[in-house]
């Protein structure tokens, strides 16, 4: 009878590849990013890239996380493009929170929360001020 155990000890190299549910595994890669005072013609934009297998992975939502030390104090949404990036311009969601998010945060995280085909990924970035 034949052991398994050679077999078996290739299963860890496979899993990094996939998750339980099978699907491609992504990374996200959020670039550090600054802040100016969005009251007079300043931009804040927030910008992140998803792929899978080295190529942009198109259309899926990238969910962007403004952080002050240890609490979000942000959160929105924006679509990759067909090279998957995606890019979120706080100054266009201009409102109470997001001014507060502006002026606290340090930092953001940018995810993709997966899906049945794409695996869910990661990626914080600084966010300094200019």
């Amino acid at each position: 009878m034949r052991s398994l155990a050679p077999a078996l000890l290739l299963l860890p190299l496979l899993a990094a590849c996939t998750d339980a549910t099978g699907c491609t595994a992504t990374t996200m890669t959020a670039s550090d990013a600054t802040k100016v005072d969005l009251k007079v013609l300043g931009s804040a934009v927030l910008r992140a890239r998803l792929t899978a297998k080295g190529t942009g992975v198109a259309g899926k939502t990238i969910v962007f996380t403004l952080r002050a030390g240890d609490s979000d104090v942000f959160r929105g949404e924006s679509s990759a493009r067909a090279d998957g990036t995606a890019s979120l311009d706080l100054k266009s969601q201009l409102n109470a929170s997001a001014l507060l998010a502006v002026v606290r945060a340090t930092a953001f995280t940018a995810s993709f929360p997966g899906d049945t085909t794409y695996c869910s990924s990661a990626d914080d970035a600084a966010f300094r001020t200019l």
